[in-house]
Parts: structure tokens; sequence; C-alpha cells
């Protein structure tokens, strides 16, 4: 079956560049940037009106590390989604998004929608269980074992 274009009369070659060149150009409006997670924050639980679905809306903050550091809240839907990501305090990551702006009441509302996250701080962060732990990491401390008699409190 011919596509619309073939019958508008258009070469299966002519078709082929005009993909390429639709491909490449989604390949560079893909917008993504790299930050350092500043916090997770407290998910929102909401019920749809229309079906009586219960949804989740996770939100992390991340600042970029420019001359000028700008703080960006990311938002993602689902528990799923947003364990995927991986996503821990205190790791840089470079963050795929979408962009959507609503209108409501003569307001505007812009919505940040992260979908990937890649660690750039020397491989994949560890996935946490528990967004609990997330929020609120606990400092790892070493111990400190020592059998010489003159310890000055150095550890070296």
């Amino acid at each position: 079956m011919a596509t619309y274009w073939e019958r508008q009369g258009f070469s299966a070659h002519i078709i082929q560049k005009v993909t390429v060149l639709i491909q490449q150009k989604k390949k560079i409006m893909e917008n993504s940037i790299i930050v350092q997670i500043e916090k997770i924050l407290e998910k929102q639980t909401f019920t749809s009106s229309k079906t009586g679905n219960v949804y989740e809306k996770f939100f992390f903050v991340g600042k970029t590390q420019a001359q000028y550091p700008k703080t960006i809240a990311f938002s993602v839907m689902g528990a799923e989604k947003f364990e995927k990501l991986g996503i821990v305090v205190g790791k840089t990551y470079n963050i795929s998004f979408d962009v959507e702006s609503r209108e409501w009441n003569g307001k505007y509302f812009t919505d940040i929608t992260a979908w990937k996250a890649v660690c750039v701080d020397g491989g994949n962060a560890p996935q946490q269980a528990s967004s609990n732990n997330m929020q609120n990491p606990q400092p790892q401390v070493a111990s400190q074992t020592t059998t010489n008699a003159n310890d000055d409190g150095l550890p070296f």
C-alpha cells in the first residue's frame, strides 16, 4: 500500500531523505541538562475525577553547574518511572526532559517532566528503594580504631 507521499508523486529516495532529516531534527530538539540533585520532594497523590484512578507525581530539584547556577524542579509521573530513574541526592545527572505549559484562568503553568537520567558521577547510581532514604541520606562515618599510644586524632 502506497504512503501519502508516494501517492503525491514523491520518490522513495526523497521520502527517505526527508525521514532522515526529521529524525535528525528530533535528536537536536531533545532537551537535556546536567544538574546535581539537591533534594527529592514529597510525592503528590491525586485521584482523577473522570476515571477515579489514583496517580502519584514525584518531584526532585537539581542545580546546574554553570557560572550562574539555576535551580530546576523536575516532575515524574508514577512510582515505577521515578524508581527507574534512580535519582540519588548529591549525585550529578544528565536529565532528559520535556517542557509543557498549560493555561488555567488566564495564567500559565509550566511543568518540566524528566523521562531519562544518566549519572555522570562515574557510573550508574544505585537505586534507592525508599524515597525517605533519598530525602534524608545518612552520612557514612568511617570507624577509626588505632592502637598507637601517641594518638593525636589525625587520621594519617
